[in-house]
């Protein structure tokens, strides 16, 4: 599996009057998507223009630098709870790439009970 993504490079800004705008990628003329509504098209409008930054952060080294922190020095409780949110995170960033997510590596999160000597 690919770790690159293959969507429109962020960032993305969107214009338009509230019943129908225009989602953009960062080069010019290129149109990301459209979108017509009678609800919320402004909110729906601002998450769908951020998710190239949201990738890009949840995919990046300070992401990456803080699980490292909590590997090495995190009590097992709030190891446990850096599991899940590693587990989650990976299994969205591969949906994000159109990747079906899988299950994990086991051996790349060590559990609490390996970390600790069986505690």
């Amino acid at each position: 599996m690919s770790t690159e993504p293959k969507f429109t490079k962020g960032p993305w800004s969107f214009d338009g009057p509230l019943h129908s705008l225009i989602v953009w990628g960062a080069e010019a003329d290129t149109r990301v998507c459209f979108m017509t509504s009678d609800g919320p098209s402004r909110a729906n409008a601002h998450l769908i223009a951020v998710a190239p930054e949201l990738y890009e952060f949840l995919s990046g080294p300070a992401t990456s630098q803080f699980l490292d922190v909590l590997e090495k020095a995190a009590p097992p409780d709030i190891w446990s709870a850096a599991i899940r949110f590693m587990k989650g995170r990976d299994e969205l960033l591969a949906k994000a790439r159109g990747e079906t997510p899988s299950t994990p590596d086991a051996t790349r999160f060590p559990s609490s009970a390996d970390r600790y000597g069986g505690k």
